[in-house]
């Protein structure tokens, strides 16, 4: 064989190589939304791994060859959630910077306090409700969820500390203004209100708007 031949086949090898890893890559992750839209639509305990190949378009077969088995893809699914709603917290929240020197103004709480409800309104927040939950009774799923949603919480307050500057290193002062707001919308938009009662969701919201402030003109005094 020719040597310029002999380097066409090196080179088409790596690519052949580098094209069915993104493939098999893109596959997962088919696999993996699917789940958590299954977790959403049909509960916990009534995502199959047939139901989770029919959602991603999938032979269950293929999905086999990806997870070998219910609790793999369960596993898999709640690592790539978690990742899932820290990219989304940070787009829905990407046009509300503000800097030190701005401070907390009535302006930048309401966008915020808005735009974090929309966030607690997303499917994502659904999925992981039902995760967490099924995790109460369940202890195999206990065993993957709350490993992975206590390191989730410490990246999710990295987070909310770099998009919003202001606070300081006052992190106790910031995690109770996070408590207070998460906490209650996460209680909110798992409750019948929301549906029925939107004037009271709206007073809640201007509610959390007054306590976040409050919160945040007591550390600097």
């Amino acid at each position: 064989m020719h040597s310029k031949a002999k380097q066409r086949v090196k080179t088409a090898a790596p690519e052949k190589e580098s094209w069915q890893g993104q493939k098999s890559a893109m596959t997962r992750a088919t696999i993996l939304e699917a789940a958590t839209q299954c977790f959403v639509k049909f509960g916990y305990k009534n995502t199959t791994t047939s139901r989770i190949a029919q959602e991603a378009g999938v032979s269950r077969g293929a999905m086999l060859h990806h997870f070998p088995s219910r609790d793999a893809v369960i596993k898999g699914a709640v690592l790539y959630l978690q990742a899932k709603r820290l990219e989304e917290y940070k787009v829905i929240i990407s046009k509300l910077h503000s800097t030190p020197e701005n401070g907390v103004t009535s302006a930048v709480v309401r966008k915020a306090i808005r735009a974090t409800w929309k966030y607690f309104n997303l499917p994502s927040f659904f999925a992981y409700h039902e995760l967490l939950v099924a995790s109460r009774t369940d202890k195999e799923l206990a065993e993957i969820f709350y490993p992975q949603q206590k390191m989730f919480e410490r990246q999710f307050f990295e987070t909310v500390k770099a998009i919003y500057p202001m606070w300081g290193e006052d992190d106790e002062a910031l995690e109770l203004g996070s408590d207070v707001v998460f906490l209650t919308m996460q209680g909110m938009a798992t409750s019948f209100m929301q549906y029925h009662k939107k004037e009271r969701v709206e007073h809640i919201l201007e509610y959390l708007e007054k306590q976040v402030i409050d919160i945040y003109e007591s550390k600097e005094t």
